[in-house]
């Protein structure tokens, strides 16, 4: 199948929000609301000749690669949310993606290696090529 296009680029990035849930009162990291529909639609895309959806082949591969009492689906799914699920952020290779926090506070953030699943040869320790966690004021955001 074609590779997709990149639709997140500097100029317009995918936005991450990084917010207190209003339900449950702990913080979470989450597309920004404008960008959840796009990222649903990504996961109902259609990708392989088998014309499996985006959201089985994660399953499948989180299946597949699944380390030792590790949860039988992704943190994120549905399945081990039951209620709380919340959308994953879905990135093509070589997009990009803004994270912001609500104005009043500045935050720390880091993308590591998912410890629940075991690592693909040749993966980067975090997608970003960080070597350590990022430092945001208030009021301030990052892009990668």
């Amino acid at each position: 199948m074609p590779k997709k296009p990149i639709e997140f680029t500097f100029s317009k990035p995918l936005v991450v929000s990084i917010e207190k849930n209003k339900t449950s009162g702990e913080w979470d990291i989450q597309p920004h609301s404008d960008f959840i529909q796009k990222i649903k639609d990504r996961l109902e895309e259609k990708l392989d000749p088998n014309n499996q959806k985006l959201r089985k082949n994660i399953d499948d591969e989180w299946s597949t690669r699944r380390a030792a009492n590790a949860p039988l689906h992704p943190h994120f799914s549905e399945e081990e949310n039951k209620g709380r699920y919340h959308t994953p952020i879905v990135m093509r290779e070589g997009e990009v993606v803004q994270f912001v926090c609500n104005p009043a506070f500045a935050f720390e953030i880091w993308a590591d290696r998912d410890l629940n699943v075991q690592v693909a040869p040749g993966a980067p320790n975090n997608p970003f090529g960080w070597q350590g966690p990022r430092s945001v004021a208030a009021g301030g955001s990052i892009t990668a």
